[in-house]
This record gives C-alpha cells, sequence and structure tokens, in this order.
C-alpha cells in the first residue's frame, strides 16, 4: 500500500473517530446559519410548513385522498427527501466550503463530510417537527412499525455518508456537478413517490421502482405512517447504501492528496 493510501485510509478512521469534532462543528454550522435571527432554525420550520400544506391541499384535490393523510404523507415524505436531496447538492461543496480548514489545521479531511452528514441529520430532525405537529393534531396512534424508522435512519446514514464522500471529491474538482445534480433532482422530485402514491398512477409505478433514491426515502418514510417498509425497499436501499460507501471510501482514497490543489 502507498504512503498516500495509508495517509487516506488513517484520515477517514481519524475522521469517524472525532466524533466530539464534527459534532460541535455541525451544530455551529447550524446556528452561524441564522444568527441574529428571531426564530432561528425554526425559519425553516415554518417555511416547510407553509410548502406542506399547500402541497397537501393540491395533492388531495387531485388524488381525491383525505387532507388528513396528505398533510401527513407530504409532510414525513418532504422531510426526508429535503434531507436526501440537499446532501446530494451540498455534498459537492463541501471541500470548497471549508477550504479554510481544509489548508490551514491539521484536522482529517473526512471530519468535514461527517459534520456535513450531521448538519443534513440536525436539519431532518428540524423539518420531522412538522410532521409530529400532525400527528397530534390529527391523533395518529403509535405502531410498532414506527421503530423501524432507526434502522431506516442509520442506512440513510450510512448512504449519505458515501456519496457525500464521493461528492466532496468531485465537486471540488469538477465544479459542474453541483448545477448538474440539482438539475437531475429536480425532475426526480416529480418523478419519485413524495406527493403521489404509486397506486394513484399505477402505470407510473415503474418509475418509483427502478428509482434507488424512493427506497431510501421509503425505508425512513413508511415507519413513520406507521406502515413498514417492503423486503425489496430494504434491499434496493441497503444496496445503495453499501455502493454509496464503496464508491465513496474509493474515490477518498484515491483522490484524497489532491483536495489542496483543487480547493
Amino acid at each position: 500500500m502507498k504512503l498516500v493510501e495509508k495517509q487516506a485510509w488513517a484520515d477517514l478512521v481519524l475522521g469517524a473517530k472525532n466524533v466530539r469534532g464534527w459534532a460541535l462543528l455541525a451544530s455551529d454550522d447550524l446556528k452561524s446559519r441564522y444568527a441574529r435571527t428571531v426564530l432561528g432554525p425554526f425559519w425553516m420550520v415554518l417555511a416547510q410548513a407553509m410548502f406542506v400544506a399547500a402541497l397537501a391541499f393540491w395533492s388531495s384535490s387531485l388524488t381525491g385522498k383525505e387532507i388528513s393523510q396528505q398533510v401527513l404523507y407530504v409532510a414525513a415524505g418532504m422531510a426526508v427527501w429535503a434531507t436526501i436531496s440537499t446532501s446530494i447538492t451540498d455534498a459537492c461543496s463541501i471541500m470548497i466550503r471549508a477550504a479554510t480548514f481544509v489548508s490551514t489545521y491539521r484536522l482529517p479531511v473526512s471530519l468535514h463530510v461527517h459534520r456535513f452528514v450531521l448538519g443534513q441529520l440536525l436539519t431532518m430532525a428540524h423539518l420531522l417537527s412538522v410532521y409530529v405537529v400532525a400527528a397530534v393534531a390529527f391523533s395518529v396512534p403509535f405502531s410498532m412499525n414506527m421503530l423501524l424508522f432507526v434502522p431506516g435512519l442509520a442506512i440513510t446514514y450510512v448512504a449519505m455518508t458515501g456519496w457525500s464522500l464521493a461528492l466532496s471529491m468531485y465537486g471540488a474538482r469538477y465544479r459542474d456537478i453541483a448545477p448538474l445534480s440539482s438539475a437531475v433532482l429536480g425532475a426526480l422530485f416529480i418523478l419519485t413517490p413524495i406527493f403521489w402514491r404509486k397506486e394513484d398512477i399505477s402505470g407510473a409505478s415503474w418509475m418509483a421502482d427502478i428509482n434507488p433514491l424512493f427506497h431510501i426515502l421509503q425505508i425512513t418514510r413508511a415507519p413513520l405512517l406507521g406502515e413498514a417498509p417492503t423486503l425489496e425497499n430494504w434491499i434496493g436501499a441497503s444496496i445503495v447504501a453499501l455502493l454509496s460507501l464503496a464508491l465513496g471510501v474509493f474515490t477518498f482514497i484515491s483522490r484524497r492528496r489532491d483536495i489542496n490543489f483543487w480547493i
């Protein structure tokens, strides 16, 4: 094994171990994002609530579903989708935003990936408060299936870490990846069952089945709705997570040495 590869592996290990470091940085990122505002992070909650209400009303009129069902469905789906999509588009600029840290401080480069992913999960927690309020308002009963949210979130975390490792490297080298990913995800927002259900448009259900992000979405959204994800969802999401992690580790190991030149 070459010296640069050993250093990259050591970086990955040290970055993963420094939980306190990336937890503090992630928390500080969230605070600084809403510095000197009255509501702080709850501005994103308010924006999410308004968007969910509008989309749920529109989709309820279109599909004939009860408004209460649509509010819960859209609130859970949008919180998860926003986390997934943002983790892809913003991952492209992880190293660019952390350029000062990377070039000045002797910290593991991979620490900034963990910092970013944790930040996405903290944002997700805020967005899910819209679902929690809706669930309380509509008296949603507790279901044991809801506990499946935990393993679903764990698989999602692995997937996000994997593609964030890869995109943080490629995004620093090729700056067109960020706008390209935004364009693709904009189309996938419509093609993914976020505000519509597979059974509502049976002729288009195949689009969900071949969409890898749908399976990631479903293993976290379905438990929130008291449903159990299908075996197909678990297998699809697990494959996506493992492939993403493998690609991320390979990309980081092979390209870490160049990151100072790219940023």
